[in-house]
């Protein structure tokens, strides 16, 4: 019976310190593939505190914002009991000044809102994949590692600037001449642009707006003092209302998805066309200034 007891405790002290092995494998394959690197978080969290179980499931419900708000640069890879633990800082997307193109950023230091720009992630062991497969399922569950992926995970207003069906530099590509149909909504009625048609004696009114709330900053935004301006096609429904909504020209670090769903509550009254209420495609541009 000893001599049981002995072999059971032999093997179970082995078990545990090949598990405490482990885990610092698994650290070390993090460390070394993902360290330094400025990462898209999956689901776009806003919470800068993340835990995850040892399927890399999270373990509560987190609040998710934009993509555009929701990277992080990995600064380091710890082990913690079981646990692994990585921490760094947020990052986020913005435009650059001269292009159409979202670029990766940090957020500026400001002692004012230092937790803020700090991120934890918390990935509770024990684990049981090798150290590569355990890599790969943390890029996978944890991380948007394909912008691919990201094509089809953004939300809808995001997907034609996503696709490169939005140029660089242009905001009204590839729409045709005032009073000719732009698209169709979903029951078959011509979209119209604004205007008059001399040739085909058609002429669009424009829309006037009635309702019209300003959007609120991110916090990663207001940290970094971050302004500009986001430019946005909008289709107004002959009833007023706001109906598909596509971002053109974007800002980043979260503001224009606040701009979408702020526009989308904004009211009109209608283009006419003949004496008839007529849905219509415009531009709008919504400013984000700090004073």
């Amino acid at each position: 019976m000893k001599r049981l007891l002995f072999i059971f405790f032999y093997f179970a002290i082995a078990q545990s310190t090949h598990a405490q092995t482990d885990v610092h494998a698994l650290a070390s394959a993090l460390q070394h593939d993902l360290q330094g690197n400025v990462l898209l978080l999956r689901g776009f969290p806003v919470q800068s505190d993340l835990k995850f179980d040892s399927h890399l499931n999270p373990e509560r419900t987190f609040r998710s914002g934009s993509w555009t708000e929701a990277a992080s640069r990995v600064d380091m890879v710890e082990v913690k009991g079981k646990d692994i633990v990585m921490t760094g800082q947020r990052a986020a997307f913005i435009r650059d000044g001269e292009t159409n193109v979202l670029v990766k950023t940090l957020v500026p230091e400001d002692n004012r809102f230092e937790e803020s720009r700090k991120i934890k992630i918390t990935l509770k062991g024990p684990f049981r994949d090798t150290p590569d497969a355990f890599l790969e399922n943390v890029k996978q569950h944890i991380f948007v590692m394909d912008f691919n992926e990201l094509k089809t995970i953004a939300p809808p207003w995001w997907q034609p600037y996503l696709r490169g069906e939005v140029p660089a530099n242009a905001r009204r590509a590839g729409i045709p001449p005032s009073g000719r149909p732009f698209g169709h909504l979903a029951n078959g009625d011509p979209i119209y642009q604004v205007g008059k048609n001399a040739a085909e004696q058609v002429s669009i009114s424009a829309p006037k707006v009635t309702k019209s709330p300003d959007p609120e900053y991110t916090e990663l935004a207001r940290i970094a003092r971050f302004q500009g301006v986001t430019v946005l096609s909008v289709v107004v429904l002959p009833t007023g209302d706001t109906g598909e909504v596509k971002i053109v020209r974007p800002l980043g670090m979260g503001l224009d998805d606040r701009a979408v769903a702020t526009v989308q509550t904004w009211k009109f009254n209608p283009a006419m066309k003949d004496g008839t209420p007529v849905p219509v495609q415009i531009s709008v541009e919504v400013s984000f200034n700090l004073y």
